[in-house]
């Protein structure tokens, strides 16, 4: 298996960790941490999660154990406006010409006899019905794996425009969920998720301020 290099925030994230597990560490040249509690927890939260991830990368889970995969994550807020395909149809595999969210840390390992599992969230500003008008749900968002659909998600417009936070929705065969099980295969395989935004506002437009999809071996 290739060797990835690590992300930035995967530097980041060990980083963190040597500080917060030895001691003090200069920061910035002006500034000198010396304890976690410097670090906000939501901060430190999610470098945690950023190292154990990318340590999990390298090995199995132990049988009856959990481990994390991957912490897929968009790398800036997202204008959707920038979408000009149509919405695909359910079920539709990834199109070549689709227009993705960059994520970091998207792709991980899934290894023989170990199942996956994701789940995650999403948080949108969504327009008002002023500047998205007379379109029940403007807004929709598809989820891929090794570009097989395995999720989707739709925004309506409202009264203003305001923030909203959804769990993402998955799809099973026939049934909806707010997680996705990848099942195991012979060998180990390398797999990808990736996010298409479709929108059919005529003036304003949502954007995806965050995405967050967390990959969790269990065994």
């Amino acid at each position: 298996m290739r060797a990835r290099k690590p992300s930035p925030t995967t530097i980041i994230a060990v980083v963190a960790l040597f500080v917060a597990l030895g001691g003090t560490a200069v920061a910035a040249s002006r500034y000198i941490i010396t304890s976690t509690s410097q670090i906000e927890p939501s901060v430190l939260k999610a470098l945690r999660r950023e190292a154990e991830a990318s340590a999990a990368s390298v090995k199995p889970a132990a049988k009856g154990g959990h481990i994390i995969r991957a912490v897929a994550q968009s790398t800036k807020p997202f204008d959707a406006s920038r979408t000009t395909s149509p919405r695909p149809a359910k079920g539709a595999h990834l199109r070549a010409d689709a227009t993705e969210v960059p994520l970091s840390d998207a792709s991980w390992t899934q290894y023989p006899e170990e199942v996956n599992q994701l789940f995650g969230e999403m948080t949108v500003t969504r327009p008002s019905e002023a500047e998205c008008p007379g379109r029940d749900r403007p807004f929709y968002v598809s989820l891929y794996v090794n570009g097989e659909s395995v999720g989707e998600e739709e925004f309506k417009n409202g009264p203003s425009q305001t923030e909203e936070t959804d769990v993402l929705g998955w799809v099973q065969g026939t049934a909806n969920g707010t997680d996705m099980w990848l099942f195991p295969s012979s060998e180990a395989k390398e797999d990808t998720i990736t996010v298409e935004p479709v929108e059919s506002c005529p003036k304003g437009h949502f954007t995806i301020d965050s995405i967050t999809v967390d990959v969790e071996g269990v065994r």
